[in-house]
């Protein structure tokens, strides 16, 4: 029986990575072996002001087994950035928090937050047994990798945030002095200004405590490249070949903070070929396919850049061709094996785990956190293409309510006073029970 559409149905869709589909890095933690995935599941609970965080495992294969909870709980870790002479903002918006494999593929490592302290924690896979904590650093950790042996964690902090703020702390005692340290947007008293340099810290299995070697630091790198690899001046998102080709993003008019970019591709032989048509716009993210040594590549393009597209580059062709485009937004992908694995959503749609074949289109289901989303009596949705008024390129999406009616206005005195009769008329918080109600306040 479909059914209507509430408030309170909106706010307790479940979510994976970054709650809006801007760049960010990918959630999904692939296990060594390229047979497993997990991730993140988060669902806000209004009753209990919190959110419900869930790490779960699924399985890689066609016919392999149904996902799994391993984890369950923490509190929710805000996003940070960097604004101005601030170092560290709390955003509104969660962090996005990838699962990292133990070498072996026995253990998944990934931030939980108790008591007010983010840190890492781990749990077996085989789920024998409950998340221990892994570290117990002094500082928030913001980040971290396991060593090459599988031995220890190595976290990245700023310890030097923690003092700052301390010392506001006893600044407060005798009065701020009102200067370039406030911003009243984010807080009522002065936040932390200046370098704030990261810390890296290797913890083993029995609690040792000891610096990160360099090579451990230079795990936290964000190039794709190996050691000797030579790096085009401005290039982004390089990738490397095994016999020696290679790809990257560069700008078209390099010094300009805002520049169409081209797709370069480097031969094994050294000779290079530009894509710097319409065809490459937008280009995100590379790949190099295991199976055929195609490039592929992740674009945001048409109108306003409101579509995504994929395009496959083979190293005979001189230019790539596109394999898709939607409307919908794609998030967080990674590579793993033959397949592209990214979470999908769509203006009607929430977002949920999807293997897409990059030589087809073809996309099969991995998982979805709102399996009930179908019961929903949902309106049509309408794609709008605009300029604003500085001439830009600019797209939004009109939901209509389900009893549309042509040339009906909306909202329409009738229309408002129903759906607040229909929310008012709705049992508080009656999707709670998709996150098992037996834990949903321990959340």
């Amino acid at each position: 029986m479909r059914t209507e559409l509430t408030s309170s149905d909106l706010a307790t869709v479940a979510d994976i990575g970054r709650s809006d589909p801007n760049e960010s890095t990918s959630p999904f933690g692939v296990s060594p072996d390229g047979k497993q995935i997990a991730f993140l599941v988060r669902r806000a609970n209004p009753r209990a002001n919190a959110f419900c965080q869930k790490l779960i495992v699924a399985s890689l294969a066609r016919e392999g087994a149904p996902p799994r909870e391993v984890d369950r709980g923490g509190a929710f870790i805000r996003a940070t950035f960097a604004l101005r002479n601030f170092p560290v903002v709390g955003a509104g918006y969660a962090q996005v928090i990838t699962p990292r494999w133990s070498p072996d593929g026995q253990r998944i490592a990934f931030l939980k937050r108790i008591s007010d302290q983010t840190q890492v924690w781990t749990v077996n896979v085989a789920g024998n047994a409950p998340a221990r904590q892994a570290t117990a650093l002094p500082d928030d950790v913001e980040d971290f990798r396991w060593s090459t042996d599988g031995k220890a964690l190595v976290a990245q902090t700023r310890p030097s945030l923690r003092e700052t703020n301390a010392r506001i702390g006893a600044e407060a005692r005798t009065g701020f002095v009102f200067d370039d340290r406030f911003s009243p947007q984010f807080a009522d008293r002065p936040l932390p200004t200046g370098p704030m340099v990261m810390s890296y810290t290797a913890v083993d299995d029995a609690g040792f405590v000891r610096p990160a070697t360099d090579a451990e630091i230079g795990a936290f790198g964000n190039q794709r490249a190996t050691p000797g690899d030579e790096i085009p001046v401005g290039a982004r998102g390089f990738t490397k070949r095994g016999d020696g080709g290679a790809a990257w993003i560069e700008s078209k008019a390099p010094g300009r903070l805002i520049a169409p970019t081209r797709l370069v591709l480097r031969l094994p032989g050294g000779a290079t070929r530009l894509c710097d048509t319409a065809l490459c716009d937008g280009a995100r993210h590379l790949w190099w396919a295991a199976n055929t040594g195609d490039l592929y590549v992740l674009q945001k393009t048409g109108w306003g850049q409101s579509q995504t597209g994929l395009l496959r580059w083979n190293v005979s062709w001189p230019r790539p061709k596109r394999v898709f485009v939607t409307e919908d937004a794609l998030i967080g992908c990674t590579m793993s094996g033959p397949e592209l694995v990214c979470a999908r959503e769509g203006a009607a749609r929430p977002r949920r785990l999807v293997a897409i074949d990059p030589a087809t289109g073809r996309e099969r289901l991995i998982h979805d956190p709102n399996r009930d989303w179908s019961r929903f009596t949902l309106g049509a949705v309408q794609r709008l293409r605009f300029r604003n008024t500085f001439g830009v390129e600019s797209f939004a999406d009109l939901v209509l309510p389900p009893d549309h009616g042509r040339g009906q206005k909306h909202p329409s005195l009738s229309s408002s006073t129903a759906a607040t009769d229909s929310f008012a008329a709705a049992p508080v918080m009656r999707s709670l029970s998709r996150c098992s109600p037996r834990r949903d306040l321990r959340c």
